[in-house]
């Protein structure tokens, strides 16, 4: 499972695939506009992405992956769905669909 936050950290992270990586930096460009680039992912206001294989169980604390997405479509070989975890925290899922 990689969880990332801000655009700065696609530079750190070279296992994100390259067929999502521009629709990953579209969503973190948006979140950091949004709610700061200076946010931490894991208490402010905001959200992150995850992007795990279609079987990979994660444990986020406050967020329930059982809960409905808000949004879904598929991104190259990627399942992607936004859940609106509480009022302001938004976590975008890109699960691996190839089986």
């Amino acid at each position: 499972m990689i969880k990332i936050g801000h655009v700065a950290d696609i530079k750190n992270n070279t296992q994100i695939p390259e067929s999502i990586k521009s629709d990953v930096i579209s969503v973190l460009m948006i979140l950091d506009e949004c709610y700061g680039s200076n946010r931490n992912i894991d208490s402010d206001m905001g959200g992150f992405v995850v992007i795990c294989e279609n079987s990979e169980q994660f444990d986020i604390p406050y967020f329930d992956i059982s809960d409905v997405a808000e949004y879904t479509e598929i991104v190259g070989d990627y399942e992607k769905s936004l859940y609106i975890s509480g009022t302001e925290r938004n976590v975008v899922v890109y699960r691996n669909c190839i089986f």
